[in-house]
């Protein structure tokens, strides 16, 4: 069954906030009966480590069910955010820290108006297709002035680049984030993954001396796994998201470059982690209960398969709602009557969200 997912965020925060209390910033992995935050690997705990780390515990607890796409609710709260994502597919800056290329060219440009220890950054902003524009953060140790650099990059590719410039990122479809640590003045980009990905890793990277990039560290936000699905709770839940996953079945070979059973499977893949980790950041499908209702009445008596499962889904529904209500009492140590009233919400946005009617 072909489906497509067009969503859009709309859940109460109010009422998990006050539920939940704040999330801590921790440099460690959760253990046994913490609440889920992120935190620092493979790098050290500093003073811009824990500056990056308070920023993406600031996405992480926004109502943006992309954290990537938090940056304005992330600059809110915080000046250190002086390069960020805005609107859907912008970019605004501290503009006392960055100068900004006017209008008319192909591309977009920000670029560092002070060095810092001999070194600035740059990012750019291009073109690419429909899906969006790529994204480029360079490190330059020149003297070349900003028109300088836009004429330089305007139209051309920036795997290879000349004496004075270093790659940070490449061609990603990721917009950056950079930080600044006010006591040193130092700017530090953040690659927050592929927006395909799950709450993937962010990787921190710093500037050397020799105008290179390295990186400082690790933001994880999720135990490690292939897919969220695996991060499910072992019985109901895991069970009734394998029977959607199959209901959603097989994409079809003229679906073009759409890919509309893939794109579907990624939002799914995405409302399962928010689900279990975000569970106050879940987006809303347009579709009703009632409308998916009947359509997998009318779908079921298309074949005994297809009766034996939606049998089995309605079965299944109220079992995974009881696991989950456990699950958030169990994790995010909430009173079961929170716990109830959050569960029955976010499993009712799960199931519409494997369909698009």
């Amino acid at each position: 069954m072909k489906n497509k997912i067009r969503s859009t965020a709309s859940l109460s925060f109010a009422l998990v906030v006050s539920l939940l209390g704040t999330f801590s910033a921790s440099c460690e992995p959760a253990r046994a009966g913490d609440i889920p935050a992120p935190f620092i690997v493979g790098g050290p705990s500093n003073a811009d480590t824990q500056l990056v780390l308070r920023g993406a515990n600031d996405a992480y607890n926004s109502k943006s069910p992309r954290m990537a796409d938090a940056g304005e609710m992330v600059r809110a709260k915080s000046k250190n955010l002086v390069l960020w994502p805005a609107k859907e597919s912008d970019i605004e800056c501290d503009t006392t820290l960055f100068d900004k290329s006017p209008e008319g060219g192909e591309s977009k440009f920000w670029v560092q108006k002070k060095t810092y220890e001999g070194k600035r950054f740059i990012v750019r902003q291009k073109p690419f297709n429909w899906q969006g524009d790529n994204f480029n953060v360079v490190l330059t140790t020149t003297s070349d002035t900003p028109a300088e650099i836009y004429k330089k990059f305007d139209s051309g590719e920036m795997n290879e680049l000349p004496n004075g410039y270093s790659s940070v990122t490449c061609d990603t479809w990721q917009r950056p984030w950079i930080f600044r640590n006010p006591a040193s003045g130092k700017l530090l980009d953040v690659d927050t993954a592929h927006p395909a990905d799950c709450l993937a890793d962010w990787t921190v990277y710093e500037s050397t001396k020799d105008g290179k990039r390295k990186e400082l560290c690790k933001i994880r936000f999720r135990k490690q796994s292939e897919k969220i699905a695996e991060l499910l709770p072992k019985g109901p839940l895991l069970e009734i998201s394998t029977l959607l996953d199959n209901i959603i079945g097989k994409a079809k070979e003229n679906e073009g470059t759409m890919q509309q059973t893939s794109r579907l499977r990624n939002e799914v893949e995405r409302m399962w982690g928010n689900l279990l980790f975000r569970p106050w950041a879940m987006n809303q499908p347009q579709n009703s209960k009632a409308q998916v209702e009947g359509h997998l009445k009318r779908w079921q008596r298309g074949a005994r398969a297809y009766k034996a499962q939606y049998i089995r889904l309605q079965a299944l529904y109220p079992q995974a709602q009881a696991a989950l209500t456990r699950y958030y009492e169990q994790v995010f140590r909430m009173p079961n009557a929170g716990a109830s009233k959050l569960a029955a919400k976010n499993l009712d946005i799960a199931y519409r969200s494997h369909f698009s009617l």
